[in-house]
């Protein structure tokens, strides 16, 4: 009798052999730990990577509004969950965008690199060797600021003789010795004359710049495109925000949730078709334009079918709602990826 019966690993609990999953768990109770299941396990927990995905696909592209209303009216199981399918999706897409970045980061380092390549501030770094002191490089900066031969015919020349334009050259000989002395950012604040007394805030800021200056930009764009994905997660509730005023009573936060989660999907699945045609051809510019656009028509066809609205009153909100959208709050969003790539940087 004991061979007729079979133990989970999962939860202990024991149940007849010819029981092909458990009946108190679900887990399989002959399945064996291999490469296939391991892999074909995360997909379809994390992803649900299966035929909802594809059942998905269709409507969503063509049909706005119809998986969304779908969902909120409780049909839930026959479609991948939104927030399933919007992780899927921009997953796929930073994957893509992120051979492009490189290209980019690539380039804009090159650009940067050479901008700083303005004037022979330092000649050798033996020349510093005994310049250990803010004395001793102010000395230095004051011997070398009329020395310095301009390579580049583009950069602004300073006047020498003007005393503001004297001292901001003599900044700029002095951080090169120091960077060239390897001295740390916070003593290099010290020599330029940087007093403690400032907010800890401010003095970040500036050796978060010293650190900019030093390195030559080299992997601030990067650190810029790092900040996408976390800037996205955070607008997409913030979209659904704005449905939420206006379309108070339309139904709770979630409501508006389902509807960005799917908005915010079907934008990322345009993005990811775009970058895939550009690996095999350019895109015209009017054709990139038409794409824009039909995003924008879009999403006022998805409020409209949605929240069962009529077509006037549809365009008007929706003009609202993209206005404040790009105007306000995608401007702010940028300013504070600018920021935050410099304070991490």
């Amino acid at each position: 009798m004991k061979n007729q019966y079979f133990k989970c690993q999962n939860c202990l609990k024991t149940c007849g052999k010819y029981f092909k999953f458990c009946p108190y768990c679900g887990q399989n109770i002959k399945d064996k730990l291999t490469i296939g299941v391991l892999f074909y396990n995360t997909i379809s927990n994390y992803f649900s990577f299966d035929a909802r995905f594809f059942k998905s696909f269709i409507p969503l592209l063509l049909r706005p509004g119809y998986i969304a209303k779908k969902f909120v009216e409780g049909k839930r199981v026959q479609y991948l969950h939104p927030a399933q399918y919007y992780l899927f999706v921009s997953l796929i897409f930073f994957f893509l965008f992120s051979f492009k970045t490189r290209e980019l980061n690539s380039s804009f380092d090159n650009v940067i690199a050479g901008g700083f390549k303005k004037a022979e501030r330092i000649k050798t770094r033996d020349a510093l060797e005994n310049k250990s002191t803010a004395e001793d490089i102010t000395d230095f900066a004051n011997e070398t600021s009329s020395k310095i031969v301009d390579e580049n015919e583009d950069i602004i020349e300073f006047d020498l003789n003007n005393k503001e334009s004297k001292d901001i050259q003599n900044k700029i000989i002095i951080i090169d010795s120091l960077i060239a002395l390897d001295t740390p950012e916070e003593k290099i604040l010290d020599h330029l004359g940087v007093t403690k007394s400032i907010s800890p805030f401010e003095r970040k800021i500036y050796i978060q710049l010293i650190k900019l200056y030093k390195k030559k930009a080299s992997g601030l764009l990067q650190s810029f495109f790092d900040m996408i994905p976390i800037v996205i997660f955070f607008l997409l509730p913030i979209f659904a925000l704005l449905l939420k005023l206006f379309y108070w009573k339309s139904g709770g936060f979630a409501y508006h949730l389902v509807f960005s989660f799917y908005y915010f999907s079907f934008l990322f699945i345009v993005f990811n078709l775009n970058i895939i045609t550009n690996l095999f051809m350019e895109v015209p510019i009017w054709l990139s334009i038409a794409i824009i656009l039909s995003t924008y028509f879009y999403l006022v066809q998805l409020i409209r079918k949605f929240y069962v609205k009529k077509i006037f009153a549809t365009l008007i909100k929706t003009g609202l709602i993209l206005f404040i959208f790009s105007l306000f709050i995608i401007p702010l969003s940028a300013v504070v990826m600018i920021m935050t790539s410099i304070m991490v940087y």
